[in-house]
């Protein structure tokens, strides 16, 4: 469709003065996509540095960030933009190299929480379990006063909180607590209570009852969700323990069946 738009000059206003680099804002549009579940196009980028960047985006919607470092242009090694800053930190993170970290301070004023998120990534990476764990923190405790993040960049550092939470009991005891209460505007509130359920499994019985009273009687219909759900209430001996084992039964029965 843009193409076509293009070959009938329809894709850009006329405008009085052309000094506007249209390049820059195709990028600026395909930044937009990419953060946002949009389509990424290539059609209307002229410039074989700018098509690699956005096979690049591409390349980390399919969490292959081995390959967005291979298509990522030189140019573009030293984003000024934050949002390619952010994209470029979280592809080092993920595979544990500290290029992330001057990109990250640069990012970092405007998109404190989004920072907070990478940081934790590449500490986990890195096999810094004890950073990674202070880094979660903070993301956790930025979420809660401001809901202003940007999912594309952060969403997973729910997964580094499990996996930091089974390594380090004493990280998983304070991230537990703050995951306890709800981020601003409710923001990631269903990742906020699975990943308190799950880290609380680390923890006793009592706190993944604790974790479970935001999910009842609703609760995932995962094998994982109902299992620890029935072994935690028959531990506490809690009013809800044969529902929850009739529950645990039912699922295996059926899902055995199918």
């Amino acid at each position: 469709t843009r193409d076509r738009l293009r070959a009938a000059g329809f894709h850009r206003p006329a405008l009085v003065d052309d000094s506007l680099d249209w390049n820059l804002v195709e990028l600026r549009h395909q930044e937009f996509n990419l953060l946002f579940g949009g389509q990424l196009s290539l059609a209307l980028l002229p410039r074989p540095d700018d098509r690699a960047l956005v096979q690049a985006f591409d390349r980390y919607r399919d969490n292959d960030f081995a390959g967005v470092l291979e298509l990522w242009p030189t140019q573009y090694r030293a984003p000024s933009g934050h949002i390619q800053q952010l994209v470029l930190a979280r592809c080092y993170a993920e595979l544990a190299r500290p290029e992330c970290l001057e990109l990250i301070m640069e990012a970092e004023k405007r998109y404190p929480i989004d920072a907070a998120a990478v940081r934790a990534i590449y500490q986990w990476r890195a096999g810094k379990t004890a950073d990674a764990a202070q880094s979660l923190e903070r993301f956790y405790t930025l979420l809660a006063d401001s809901p202003w993040v940007l999912p594309v960049v952060s969403e997973t550092a729910t997964s580094r909180t499990i996996d930091v939470a089974k390594a380090d009991h004493d990280a998983a005891r304070r991230l537990n607590t703050s995951l306890s209460r709800p981020f601003a505007s409710w923001r990631f509130d269903y990742l906020r209570t699975l990943a308190r359920f799950m880290v609380a499994e680390q923890l006793s019985p009592e706190s993944v009852v604790e974790a479970l009273r935001e999910l009842e009687p609703n609760v995932p219909w995962t094998a994982e969700v109902l299992e620890a759900r029935a072994k935690a209430y028959a531990a506490v001996e809690h009013p809800l323990a044969a529902r929850a084992k009739n529950d645990w039964l039912w699922f295996q029965r059926h899902r055995s069946a199918e």
